[in-house]
Protein backbone atom coordinates (compact mmCIF):
# COMPACT_ATOMS: atom_id res chain seq x y z
CA UNK A 1 0.00 0.00 0.00
CA UNK A 2 1.43 3.39 -0.97
CA UNK A 3 1.24 6.13 1.64
CA UNK A 4 0.24 9.15 -0.37
CA UNK A 5 2.00 12.46 -0.79
CA UNK A 6 2.75 13.46 2.78
CA UNK A 7 5.72 11.27 3.62
CA UNK A 8 5.96 8.39 5.98
CA UNK A 9 3.02 7.34 8.11
CA UNK A 10 2.66 4.40 10.38
CA UNK A 11 0.30 2.49 12.56
CA UNK A 12 1.50 -0.22 14.86
CA UNK A 13 -0.69 -3.19 15.68
CA UNK A 14 0.11 -5.97 18.10
CA UNK A 15 0.55 -9.55 16.95
CA UNK A 16 -2.97 -10.11 18.24
CA UNK A 17 -5.83 -7.70 17.56
CA UNK A 18 -5.66 -4.53 19.66
CA UNK A 19 -7.02 -1.00 19.68
CA UNK A 20 -4.79 2.02 19.31
CA UNK A 21 -2.64 2.60 22.35
CA UNK A 22 -3.65 -0.69 24.00
CA UNK A 23 -0.55 -2.94 24.10
CA UNK A 24 -0.65 -6.61 25.04
CA UNK A 25 1.78 -7.23 27.89
CA UNK A 26 0.95 -10.69 29.25
CA UNK A 27 2.45 -13.04 26.70
CA UNK A 28 3.13 -16.75 27.30
CA UNK A 29 6.43 -17.77 28.90
CA UNK A 30 9.07 -18.41 26.28
CA UNK A 31 8.24 -15.30 24.27
CA UNK A 32 9.79 -12.88 26.70
CA UNK A 33 12.93 -10.78 26.99
CA UNK A 34 16.06 -12.26 25.46
CA UNK A 35 14.87 -12.84 21.89
CA UNK A 36 12.56 -9.94 20.94
CA UNK A 37 11.57 -8.21 24.15
CA UNK A 38 9.60 -5.53 22.26
CA UNK A 39 7.87 -6.29 18.97
CA UNK A 40 4.70 -5.73 16.97
CA UNK A 41 3.39 -4.90 13.56
CA UNK A 42 3.07 -1.51 11.87
CA UNK A 43 -0.02 -0.85 9.76
CA UNK A 44 -1.47 2.06 7.84
CA UNK A 45 -5.23 2.39 8.46
CA UNK A 46 -5.29 -1.29 9.34
CA UNK A 47 -3.28 -2.48 6.32
CA UNK A 48 0.33 -3.04 5.38
CA UNK A 49 2.38 0.16 5.08
CA UNK A 50 4.06 -1.19 1.94
CA UNK A 51 7.45 0.26 2.88
CA UNK A 52 10.04 0.16 5.65
CA UNK A 53 9.29 2.59 8.47
CA UNK A 54 11.67 3.81 11.21
CA UNK A 55 10.83 3.39 14.90
CA UNK A 56 12.43 4.42 18.16
CA UNK A 57 12.20 3.18 21.74
CA UNK A 58 11.72 4.86 25.13
CA UNK A 59 12.04 3.50 28.65
CA UNK A 60 10.58 4.81 31.91
CA UNK A 61 13.37 5.51 34.42
CA UNK A 62 11.05 5.89 37.40
CA UNK A 63 10.36 9.58 36.90
CA UNK A 64 10.41 10.29 33.16
CA UNK A 65 10.48 8.63 29.73
CA UNK A 66 13.98 8.48 28.27
CA UNK A 67 14.65 8.09 24.56
CA UNK A 68 17.01 5.16 24.02
CA UNK A 69 19.59 4.74 21.27
CA UNK A 70 17.69 1.72 19.94
CA UNK A 71 16.14 2.13 16.50
CA UNK A 72 14.66 -0.33 14.05
CA UNK A 73 12.69 -0.43 10.82
CA UNK A 74 9.73 -2.52 9.80
CA UNK A 75 9.51 -4.83 6.85
CA UNK A 76 7.04 -3.90 4.10
CA UNK A 77 4.30 -5.78 5.95
CA UNK A 78 4.90 -3.68 9.04
CA UNK A 79 6.51 -6.28 11.29
CA UNK A 80 9.22 -5.02 13.65
CA UNK A 81 11.18 -6.02 16.73
CA UNK A 82 13.62 -4.44 19.15
CA UNK A 83 16.24 -6.87 20.43
CA UNK A 84 19.28 -6.71 22.65
CA UNK A 85 20.37 -7.99 26.04
CA UNK A 86 20.28 -4.42 27.35
CA UNK A 87 16.49 -4.27 26.87
CA UNK A 88 15.89 -5.45 30.40
CA UNK A 89 12.77 -5.62 32.55
CA UNK A 90 10.94 -2.31 32.63
CA UNK A 91 8.28 -0.21 30.97
CA UNK A 92 8.72 0.78 27.31
CA UNK A 93 7.12 2.85 24.56
CA UNK A 94 7.57 2.52 20.81
CA UNK A 95 7.37 5.74 18.82
CA UNK A 96 7.37 7.12 15.29
CA UNK A 97 8.53 10.67 14.59
CA UNK A 98 8.61 12.28 11.14
CA UNK A 99 11.23 14.79 12.37
CA UNK A 100 9.14 17.87 11.65
CA UNK A 101 7.82 17.17 8.17
CA UNK A 102 5.60 19.86 6.67
CA UNK A 103 2.34 19.18 4.85
CA UNK A 104 2.28 20.69 1.38
CA UNK A 105 -0.66 18.77 -0.06
CA UNK A 106 -4.28 19.05 1.12
CA UNK A 107 -4.57 15.24 1.19
CA UNK A 108 -3.45 14.99 4.81
CA UNK A 109 -3.79 11.36 5.89
CA UNK A 110 -1.15 10.64 8.52
CA UNK A 111 0.17 11.74 11.87
CA UNK A 112 3.66 13.14 12.25
CA UNK A 113 4.30 11.63 15.70
CA UNK A 114 2.75 8.73 17.59
CA UNK A 115 3.99 7.36 20.92
CA UNK A 116 2.43 4.18 22.24
CA UNK A 117 1.03 3.60 25.68
CA UNK A 118 3.68 2.15 27.98
CA UNK A 119 4.02 -1.64 28.12
CA UNK A 120 5.95 -3.87 30.53
CA UNK A 121 8.79 -6.26 29.74
CA UNK A 122 9.40 -8.91 32.40
CA UNK A 123 11.57 -12.02 32.63
CA UNK A 124 8.59 -14.08 31.47
CA UNK A 125 6.77 -11.76 29.11
CA UNK A 126 7.72 -9.54 26.20
CA UNK A 127 5.84 -6.37 25.21
CA UNK A 128 3.83 -6.36 22.01
CA UNK A 129 2.93 -2.73 21.43
CA UNK A 130 0.25 -1.47 19.10
CA UNK A 131 -1.15 1.80 17.81
CA UNK A 132 -2.53 3.03 14.48
CA UNK A 133 -1.52 6.42 13.18
CA UNK A 134 -3.35 6.65 9.90
CA UNK A 135 -5.35 9.87 10.25
CA UNK A 136 -7.20 11.72 7.52
CA UNK A 137 -7.70 14.69 9.82
CA UNK A 138 -9.32 16.83 7.09
CA UNK A 139 -8.34 20.28 8.41
CA UNK A 140 -10.58 23.28 7.86
CA UNK A 141 -7.43 25.38 7.42
CA UNK A 142 -5.73 23.46 4.62
CA UNK A 143 -2.01 23.87 3.78
CA UNK A 144 -1.22 27.47 2.80
CA UNK A 145 -4.82 28.63 3.40
CA UNK A 146 -5.65 31.82 5.33
CA UNK A 147 -6.82 31.96 8.93
CA UNK A 148 -8.77 35.18 9.50
CA UNK A 149 -8.91 36.30 13.14
CA UNK A 150 -12.51 36.68 14.29
CA UNK A 151 -13.87 34.54 11.44
CA UNK A 152 -11.91 31.32 11.00
CA UNK A 153 -11.61 28.29 13.26
CA UNK A 154 -9.19 25.38 13.37
CA UNK A 155 -11.41 22.37 12.69
CA UNK A 156 -10.49 18.76 11.95
CA UNK A 157 -11.75 15.19 12.05
CA UNK A 158 -11.19 13.15 15.22
CA UNK A 159 -8.49 10.50 15.12
CA UNK A 160 -10.43 7.22 15.01
CA UNK A 161 -7.17 5.35 15.65
CA UNK A 162 -6.76 7.05 19.02
CA UNK A 163 -10.06 6.38 20.82
CA UNK A 164 -10.54 8.34 24.01
CA UNK A 165 -8.27 11.17 22.87
CA UNK A 166 -8.40 14.87 23.62
CA UNK A 167 -6.86 17.54 21.41
CA UNK A 168 -4.89 20.75 21.36
CA UNK A 169 -4.00 23.27 18.62
CA UNK A 170 -0.46 24.68 18.59
CA UNK A 171 0.39 27.70 16.40
CA UNK A 172 4.01 28.52 15.60
CA UNK A 173 5.89 31.26 13.82
CA UNK A 174 7.76 30.71 10.55
CA UNK A 175 10.66 29.16 12.53
CA UNK A 176 8.25 26.63 14.14
CA UNK A 177 8.54 28.23 17.58
CA UNK A 178 5.15 27.75 19.26
CA UNK A 179 3.44 31.04 20.12
CA UNK A 180 -0.02 29.83 21.13
CA UNK A 181 -1.50 26.55 22.31
CA UNK A 182 -5.14 25.92 23.14
CA UNK A 183 -6.47 24.25 26.25
CA UNK A 184 -6.84 20.47 25.92
CA UNK A 185 -10.38 19.38 25.07
CA UNK A 186 -12.35 16.60 23.41
CA UNK A 187 -13.67 19.06 20.83
CA UNK A 188 -12.43 19.12 17.23
CA UNK A 189 -12.92 22.83 16.61
CA UNK A 190 -10.92 25.66 18.18
CA UNK A 191 -11.19 29.44 17.89
CA UNK A 192 -8.18 31.76 18.23
CA UNK A 193 -8.00 35.51 18.79
CA UNK A 194 -4.56 35.86 17.19
CA UNK A 195 -2.70 36.49 20.47
CA UNK A 196 0.11 34.59 22.17
CA UNK A 197 -0.41 32.34 25.18
CA UNK A 198 0.00 28.80 26.50
CA UNK A 199 -2.75 26.19 26.99
CA UNK A 200 -5.56 28.75 26.94
CA UNK A 201 -8.46 29.43 24.59
CA UNK A 202 -8.42 33.14 25.49
CA UNK A 203 -4.76 34.19 25.27
CA UNK A 204 -3.88 37.73 26.36
CA UNK A 205 -0.31 38.00 25.11
CA UNK A 206 1.11 39.98 22.22
CA UNK A 207 -0.88 39.95 19.00
CA UNK A 208 0.75 37.87 16.30
CA UNK A 209 1.72 39.74 13.11
CA UNK A 210 0.00 38.84 9.87
CA UNK A 211 1.85 36.48 7.56
CA UNK A 212 3.33 33.01 7.42
CA UNK A 213 2.72 30.64 10.34
CA UNK A 214 2.46 26.92 11.05
CA UNK A 215 0.03 24.90 13.14
CA UNK A 216 -0.47 21.31 14.19
CA UNK A 217 -3.02 19.27 16.12
CA UNK A 218 -1.82 17.36 19.18
CA UNK A 219 -3.68 14.46 20.79
CA UNK A 220 -3.29 12.50 24.00
CA UNK A 221 -5.21 9.85 25.89
CA UNK A 222 -7.71 11.64 28.12
CA UNK A 223 -6.53 11.71 31.72
CA UNK A 224 -2.84 11.48 30.82
CA UNK A 225 -0.15 14.02 29.96
CA UNK A 226 1.45 14.66 26.58
CA UNK A 227 4.78 12.89 26.98
CA UNK A 228 3.50 10.58 29.71
CA UNK A 229 2.48 6.94 29.91
CA UNK A 230 -0.65 7.16 27.76
CA UNK A 231 -0.60 7.26 23.97
CA UNK A 232 0.00 10.68 22.44
CA UNK A 233 1.05 12.30 19.18
CA UNK A 234 0.38 15.03 16.66
CA UNK A 235 -0.14 15.84 13.01
CA UNK A 236 2.56 17.09 10.71
CA UNK A 237 3.16 20.84 10.55
CA UNK A 238 0.62 22.65 8.39
CA UNK A 239 1.68 26.01 6.89
CA UNK A 240 -0.94 28.79 6.85
CA UNK A 241 -1.23 32.56 6.49
CA UNK A 242 -2.57 34.69 9.33
CA UNK A 243 -4.86 37.59 8.41
CA UNK A 244 -5.80 40.18 11.04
Amino acid sequence: MTINKVGLAIAAAVSVTALAGCPTTNLPPGTGAGTAPVSGRITFNGGNPGQALPLGLKKFDGSAWQKLSHTTTTDNNGNYSFTGSDITAGRYQVFYDDQGSVVTDPTVNTVGIFNSTGADVTSAASASIGFDVGWAFSPSITPNATFSVGTSTFGFAANSNAPGAEYQIAVADSAKSVKWSSAWASTTSFSWNGKEGSETNTPTGAARPAGAHFYLVKFRKTGTTFGGDGFYGQTKWVPFNLAL
